[in-house]
């Protein structure tokens, strides 16, 4: 609301207490008791019946005189007698005169803050406020109309038409009868507070009831209020004053510096997360995998046990074999080919695994995957190697960082596969599965028949997903050919 004290512009004061209206709404909404949604009600119906006809007549004004600067304005009763009238009715509701809606609506506020006990500094606050809504509805009633602008020049003004005259004229007569028999409004104040406490039975204070405690209150109020409002220019230069120092940290420049950082965020985050080397994008998908993966599972941790050992049959043996050998492999050497070699030793032993677990299929499309993986990998290797874009040494494989993910995506997967194999298992799906392959889908072998019957939709999207990312590696495989010479300049 001091903001307002800002302002010369007559919109914009208008502006900055409707602000405030909607602070004092928010903060009525936030009291416990049903006088509260009573409040809020008759507070948004009163603000709606004086505050759209100040604003109309703000319009009318710069219609009229082609300004808005009150410093220009004055007098301007002779000019707009209608548009003074509708500004003195709207004026009298908004600084809660007695016979005006705003002193009901002003009384059901105090009772509702009173009712929720609220913060002690409310009551002066709502002083402060409803004495600069008094000083601002005079500068819009009062100070335009029927004061002297001084020294400086009042523009030329007219009245408008019927269209502009009679909106404001009948929503501010409106805020009058309104205070005078408030029991008009009880409907849609009603509505209001039963929308937001269901139960509620809200009714308007009659007039004379409000009148007489709040006359102190109101005499108080209005006394400040017209002292704001014949203080209003030196108030004026010190607020502003004040103000201008301290706009540097206003919630305007933060919310200017705000816009300003997020490009600076969004680029500093592109550099950091799409730097564009693999090594960097391998590590956020492992370390994430381990987080969540692990996370859940240390609360678990003291229940998770070691099953009891049983001799494995001698093919898991092997396949078993074959993967540690991979892995270390795979971790240990410097050769790019003896890494592929050994990352695909470890998908051999696990196609080993799937054959003697009773999974051939399976098995078979292990060894046929990781045959076309190391027989692709290895010619782009030797491809990059004959253009000199690849060395065929890698860098030192173990590293601090990779080898700490590592042992975490390691210890998580341990953990995961041990609360796995402690909970009962519940062959009720496998079953399913087997007992409906020959009867549903008219095949024997239970592993294809799920992938092209039972969730064929899943396979359609895979293939879907491996055919795009083929596609979109076209281009690049293209920019990756050599373009050949011109006869000329070989």
């Amino acid at each position: 609301m001091l903001l307002a004290l800002r302002e010369r512009d007559l919109k914009r004061i208008l502006a900055w207490s409707t602000v405030a209206t909607l602070g004092t709404l928010v903060a009525l909404v936030g009291i416990p008791g049903e006088g509260a949604a009573v409040a809020v009600g008759a507070l948004l119906l009163a603000h709606a019946l004086y505050k759209a006809p100040l604003f109309f007549v703000a319009g009318n004004v710069d219609h009229g005189t082609g300004t808005r600067v009150i410093d220009r304005l004055g007098n301007l009763r002779h000019a707009m007698p209608w548009t003074a009238a509708a500004a003195a009715l709207a004026g009298m509701s908004m600084a809660g005169i007695p016979l005006s809606f705003g002193i009901v609506v002003k009384d059901l506020v105090g009772e509702a803050k009173a009712a929720g006990d609220v913060l002690a500094f409310a009551p002066l606050a709502n002083t402060v406020f409803s004495a600069i809504a008094v000083a601002v509805a005079g500068v819009a009633a009062v100070r335009v109309f029927w004061r002297h602008p001084g020294t400086n020049e009042t523009p030329d003004a007219h009245e408008g038409g019927a269209a502009l005259v009679v909106p404001p004229l009948a929503l501010a007569g409106l805020g009058i009868a309104f205070g005078l028999f408030p029991v008009w409004a009880q409907p849609m104040v009603e509505a209001a507070g039963y929308a937001m406490t269901p139960g509620t039975a809200p009714v308007l204070a009659p007039l004379a009831r409000v009148i007489v405690p709040e006359l102190q209150s109101f005499a108080v109020t209005f006394a400040l209020g017209a002292a704001v409002f014949l203080l209003w220019d030196p108030l004026h230069r010190v607020v502003d004053a004040v103000a201008s120092r301290l706009a540097a940290f206003g919630l305007a420049a933060q919310y200017e510096r705000t816009l300003g950082g997020i490009p600076r965020i969004a680029a500093t985050a592109t550099r950091a997360l799409q730097h564009g080397r693999s090594p960097g994008y391998l590590a956020v998908a492992v370390g994430t995998t381990a987080a969540a993966v692990g996370i859940p599972l240390s609360a678990a941790a003291p229940a998770l046990a070691w099953p009891a050992w049983s001799t494995p049959p001698l093919g898991v043996a092997g396949g078993a074999l074959l993967i540690a050998v991979g892995a270390l492999a795979a971790a240990t050497l410097r050769s790019r080919l003896a890494l592929l070699l050994g990352a695909g030793l470890v998908g051999y032993g696990s196609s080993v695994i799937f054959l003697f677990a009773g999974a051939p299929d399976v098995a078979f499309t292990q060894v046929v995957v990781e045959t076309v993986f190391v027989i692709v990998v290895a010619a782009v290797l030797l491809a990059l190697k004959r253009r000199g874009r690849a060395s065929s040494v890698a860098e030192p494989a173990v590293r601090p960082a990779a080898l700490l993910l590592s042992i975490a995506l390691a210890t998580a997967l341990t953990g995961l596969l041990l609360a796995a194999v402690a909970v009962p298992f519940d062959d009720a799906l496998s079953r399913w599965f087997g007992e409906q392959s020959v009867p549903a889908a008219q095949g024997r072998n239970v592993v294809n028949v799920i992938l092209v019957d039972f969730r064929a939709m899943d396979t359609l999207g895979e293939i879907t997903v491996v055919m795009l990312s083929l596609l979109a590696a076209v281009p690049l495989l293209r920019t990756a050919r050599p373009r050949r010479e011109p006869e000329g300049e070989r």
